[in-house]
């Protein structure tokens, strides 16, 4: 009935407009407006609503909303528009892209319909019609504005942390939110990186993920760490990875290591073909942290050094492994020939194929440094009776 509208204005001492009255029909007659369509007395519409209208899609408005959001009031139908909201249905999603752009109070928006939507960044994060840009706005948003934990809600099926973890300059895109909560965010969802760009002025969140150990042992991480830290020994990471890292002293690195070191030894240290100028010292302490021992063929193999003294490579540590690993130094004619090298081998050995390989890849320094009056007899009978009688 036209009159109805006039009727319902004079009822209420004209509180609403002609236009406002038309949307409340709208609703009822399950007619949908525009979301844009504007309203005046909004506060008075909501009042006139019943709670069951709030459940249905021609409640969408633009002016309604940002009433619902401001005001202190009204609270339990702002939950049931909101849990409308997050039902995934192609109008609803409609609703919230365009609303988002034209929101009031953006900020209460988001937090608010987090708080409804668990899904709201699984359905941003798997979008692939949004733009990166778009995506990074709603990111911005839960980050600076959404509690923490609907924040940990919305990232329980790892998508917020996988965002971050992608992304080596997200610190940069992620400009307006504050450093402390990015910190809460990088905590609140764990996020490891393997690669961040580190040229961007974010010290406090930087300092925090490094001295935390947020961070992945990849080489684009450590390189980024050693930009960020001390830039002019970035090069040799390449180079003598582990040794480099000893001299950088840096704790919280060094503790991140020494908690997954054969997965370090293996990616890092053995992965990398130009890493070949490790010190011995380096190469020593890495055998000492008790990495497995094909691990140590393979260390020993590539490395570029010469173990002087036998002793110092496992002979406290190793145990029953020790004579496999002096093999592999005697192999790889990596291991000194001196007289101490060769007697200790022979106390601990006797005389082996390796023992002999080692006296025949050695024996003009051998002879050349003579053999020691205090020798043991025994040791030269059985090297005698191998056919290498010329050590002596």
């Amino acid at each position: 009935d036209e009159t109805y509208p006039n009727y319902m204005n004079h009822l209420h001492g004209n509180s609403i407009t002609k236009e406002d009255m038309n949307f409340i029909l709208s609703i009822r007659n399950r007619e949908a407006t525009e979301f844009r369509y504007p309203l005046t007395h909004t506060e008075q519409i909501i009042k006139r609503l019943q709670l069951h209208e709030f459940e249905q899609k021609e409640i969408y408005n633009f002016d309604l909303v940002d009433k619902m959001l401001t005001a202190s009031n009204f609270f339990e139908k702002r939950d049931l528009l909101f849990k409308q909201m997050s039902d995934n249905d192609e109008i609803s999603l409609r609703f919230i892209e365009e609303y988002f752009d034209e929101a009031n109070a953006p900020d209460k928006f988001i937090s608010t319909l987090a708080k409804s939507w668990n899904d709201i960044w699984n359905y941003v994060y798997g979008n692939n019609i949004l733009t990166t840009e778009r995506k990074d706005k709603y990111l911005r948003y839960i980050c600076e504005y959404v509690d923490l934990d609907d924040i940990i809600n919305l990232n329980s099926e790892g998508n917020i942390k996988a965002y971050f973890e992608e992304n080596s300059d997200i610190l940069k895109r992620l400009y307006d939110v504050s450093d402390s909560r990015l910190i809460d965010v990088v905590q609140a969802c764990d996020i490891r990186f393997s690669k961040l760009d580190v040229e961007v002025a974010r010290k406090e969140v930087l300092d925090f993920i490094f001295e935390n150990g947020y961070f992945n042992i990849k080489i684009e991480m450590l390189q980024s760490l050693f930009r960020y830290i001390s830039p002019d020994k970035e090069s040799e990471l390449l180079k003598r990875n582990y040794s480099i890292i000893r001299e950088l002293s840096y704790e919280p690195l060094t503790k991140k290591i020494n908690n997954e070191f054969e997965q370090y030894v293996e990616e890092i240290v053995l992965m990398i073909d130009t890493n070949t100028d490790e010190s011995l010292d380096s190469v020593l302490e890495i055998i000492k942290k008790g990495i497995t021992v094909e691990n140590i063929y393979k260390l020993i193999e590539k490395e570029d050094v010469l173990l002087d003294n036998l002793k110092s490579c496992g002979f406290d540590t190793l145990n029953d492994n020790m004579l496999k690993v002096w093999n592999e130094w005697i192999h790889n004619k990596k291991l000194k020939a001196c007289w101490d090298n060769l007697i200790l081998y022979w106390e601990q050995g006797g005389v082996t194929e390796e023992l002999l390989e080692y006296i025949e890849y050695g024996i003009e320094q051998f002879t050349e440094d003579g053999c020691p009056p205090n020798i043991d007899p025994s040791l030269v009978l059985e090297v005698i009776k191998s056919d290498l009688e010329d050590i002596c």
